[in-house]
């Protein structure tokens, strides 16, 4: 039986080919998968491993790159200072 591979890209990686730092990524899967997300914006689900980190297929690329158009400034305020109050 073959087996197909599926070609992952660390979120480091990913975030080298977007512009952002790995840790905004990291903050938009968060909040899209939050109850803040009101406006139903779809953020690909990340493939894990077995220690957690992050891995994402190359037809994700795209469709982190569209979420990112599709959101406006100060959509992720409340997540934010939520997030931010309990790391302090």
């Amino acid at each position: 039986m073959a087996s197909r591979l599926v070609t992952t890209i660390p979120v480091n990686e990913v975030s080298r080919i977007l512009g952002f730092s790995p840790q905004t990524i990291k903050n938009w899967y968060k909040w899209a998968n939050s109850a803040y997300n009101t406006k139903g914006l779809y953020f690909p689900d990340p493939i894990r491993d077995e220690k957690g980190r992050m891995y994402f297929r190359q037809v994700d690329i795209n469709k982190i790159r569209d979420f990112k158009l599709r959101t406006c400034y100060g959509m992720m305020k409340d997540f934010n200072n939520r997030y931010r109050k309990e790391r302090r």
